[in-house]
């Protein structure tokens, strides 16, 4: 792997990929560190990772409060921030409106910044 580096045939991304899956395997085995690298690969390409928190809506509630029941955010006011910065997106699409709500009509995401995501579904 460092030979491949130093010719330069191992671009320095792919380099720290295979050094954090060698890494990951070494202390937790084989499957861990498949696992990990899929997260990574989605992570990047901004899909929701598989170990996504799930929370159970049972009727309309607005997004600031569902950030914060949920742990994405220590407290609305928190939420409000993010959301005034630009930093949460519902369903993919970024939230501009404080008053934003989410219906229990079906399976949503909510992303706040690039690592914390949130799965909603109906109660």
């Amino acid at each position: 792997m460092f030979a491949a580096m130093d010719a330069g045939t191992l671009d320095m991304r792919d380099f720290k990929q295979k050094l954090a899956w060698e890494i990951v395997s070494i202390f937790h085995g084989d499957d861990a560190a498949n696992q990990a690298a899929e997260d990574a690969r989605r992570m990047h390409e901004g899909e929701v990772p598989s170990d996504a928190p799930v929370y159970q809506l049972a009727q309309a509630t607005s997004l600031l409060d569902l950030m914060s029941d949920a742990g994405l955010t220590k407290s609305k006011g928190e939420a409000r921030r993010l959301i005034q910065q630009g930093g949460v997106r519902l369903d993919g699409a970024p939230v501009e409106d404080l008053t934003a709500e989410v219906a229990p009509d079906g399976e949503h995401v909510v992303q706040v910044g690039k690592r914390k995501f949130l799965r909603v579904v109906p109660a």
